[in-house]
Parts: structure tokens; C-alpha cells; sequence
């Protein structure tokens, strides 16, 4: 697990699958075909599929936050193969957890150690009720964006979180 650099600046937890990436629909597992219809632009790295606006919305979001990676992808492969294709540095702090079952339990402990003071927004398509009880429980302010597998990150997630880590928003969501 990797650490942050001491700046202050509030904690962004990116996931990947379902977050950033989107899934694809059981009913339609067929990526060249929800490419041609589904009306946004997309970047393809083999099975993966991110909005070709991502870049932008995480270079904006690294103006405002410290990311971190928090998700199942090792962190070779997050630097080898998404990191590049989303315009991302490959020395993002990265939180190890292995299993999903596991998480949450990572995430609080390396946010106690690494940033028990600082607000943290997490980006995640499996944010449930253990989730938002910790979020609530967290002295600091809190924000968790639950994303629909089906659609990953939107424009109206970026602006929620940009008004969240620039302090006009405080609130545990």
C-alpha cells in the first residue's frame, strides 16, 4: 500500500470496473455493439471501455484532490495498461485489498493511517450500506458516489465531486 504525499488536499478512491470503466449489460455483452449505440465517445484498451471525456474529468479532479487507486487491478496493471490510456501518472497512490469482500476494511485502515483528518470522496459501482455507515462515522467530511455498473462516471458525478473537494459542498452522501 502506498502512501500519500503530505498536501492536504482531500482523497479521491477511484475504482475501475463499474466506476471508471463501464460493465457491460448482461443482456448485451457485445462492447463493439453498445460502442456504435450508446451516444458517448469511447476509448477502447482490450475489454475495457472509458469515456473518451475520463481524461479530462480526472485531470480536473487531480487539481482539486490526491488520487488513489482502490480497486481490484493489481498496480502493474493499473500502470501498464489504464494509466496510460486515461493520461494518468503511474505513481498513484494505490490501496491493496485482493478480494471485494475485503474493501472496505482496507480502505478505512489506510485512511486512518494516511488521511484520518483529510474529506475523501470514493468513486465506486459497489457502495452499499456498510460503506455509508463509515462515511458517516468519519470525522471528516465525506462523499461517496456510487456509479451504475452499466454507465461508469458521468459529468454529473465530476461537477458533484469538484463542488464537494472545493468545500462547496459538505456533506456525508
Amino acid at each position: 500500500m502506498s502512501s500519500l504525499p503530505s498536501s492536504g488536499r482531500p482523497v479521491l478512491l477511484l475504482d475501475i470496473d463499474g466506476a471508471l470503466s463501464p460493465l457491460p449489460h448482461p443482456d448485451d455483452m457485445d462492447f463493439d455493439r453498445f460502442v456504435v449505440t450508446n451516444a458517448r465517445q469511447w476509448l477502447r484498451r482490450g475489454d475495457m471501455l472509458f469515456d473518451t471525456a475520463l481524461p479530462g474529468y480526472l485531470d480536473r479532479l487531480g487539481a482539486v484532490y490526491q488520487r488513489v487507486w482502490a480497486t481490484s487491478w493489481s498496480q502493474l496493471e493499473i500502470n501498464r495498461w489504464v494509466a496510460p490510456v486515461l493520461g494518468l501518472p503511474q505513481d498513484l497512490p494505490y490501496i491493496e485489498f485482493g478480494t471485494q469482500s475485503n474493501k472496505l476494511r482496507h480502505i478505512a485502515d489506510w485512511v486512518g493511517r494516511h488521511g484520518p483528518g483529510l474529506p475523501v470522496a470514493w468513486v465506486d459501482d459497489r457502495l452499499g450500506a456498510a460503506e455509508r455507515r463509515w462515511a458517516k462515522k468519519r470525522q471528516a467530511p465525506t462523499l461517496l458516489v456510487s456509479t451504475d455498473k452499466y454507465e461508469g462516471i458521468v459529468a454529473s458525478d465530476v461537477v458533484r465531486l469538484l463542488a464537494f473537494g472545493t468545500g462547496a459542498i459538505v456533506s456525508v452522501g
